[in-house]
């Protein structure tokens, strides 16, 4: 990930690209942190399915619950409350492929990833962030990418019922259209 909307500053952001873990200093690692996405314009309403993330597995010595999400979604691209499974602030997705169709109905779309270890010489990592939604504009097994720097991008395409594909393409203009057939 290079873009983001805000941190607390103890999070580290890859090399490589899209990984995120805590900041270490001196040998040890800080005990949390917490980083905001930027927003995501799904162009219209939209139907959430689930929220993913690699690893879905964290290093025993961070502790329980060393990764968490919030997720905040509106209309009108101002309004963020962060909130988990319950649609309440004091819970947190944390399990990757988690349910997240509390959100049906909004258009905006931003994450709040909470990072913590409780050994200082231990952090998780994550990367990879992301999640699934259907929308009037978007119907199933199509995908839309808004404001993507121009540049080389390596797509990784899974479903359980067919063959994976992992290929590259290059943005390099506003708007580009990618098919992808995929085999059973």
């Amino acid at each position: 990930m290079t873009k983001f909307w805000a941190s607390d500053g103890n999070i580290y952001i890859g090399p490589p690209a899209g990984e995120i873990k805590l900041i270490n200093l001196g040998g040890n690692y800080q005990p949390s942190g917490w980083l905001e996405s930027s927003a995501f314009d799904l162009g219209s309403a939209s139907n959430f399915h689930n929220i993913s993330w690699v690893s879905t597995s964290q290093p025993p010595e961070t502790g329980p619950d060393s990764v968490k999400f919030q997720l905040a979604t509106n209309v009108d691209n101002a309004t963020w409350g962060f909130v988990g499974p319950d649609s309440t602030n004091s819970t947190y997705y944390t399990t990757a492929n988690t349910d997240i169709s509390n959100h049906n109905g909004n258009r905006y779309l931003r994450y709040k990833a909470f990072l913590s270890t409780i050994t200082a010489t231990s952090t998780p990592l994550i990367s990879d962030i992301s999640f699934t939604f259907t929308t009037s504009c978007i119907p199933p097994g199509q995908a839309f990418f808004n404001g993507l720097a121009g540049g080389t991008y390596t797509l990784n395409i899974t479903h359980p019922s067919y063959q994976a594909i992992n290929t590259e393409t290059q943005i390099n203009a506003d708007f580009q259209k990618l098919d992808i057939s995929l085999n059973p």
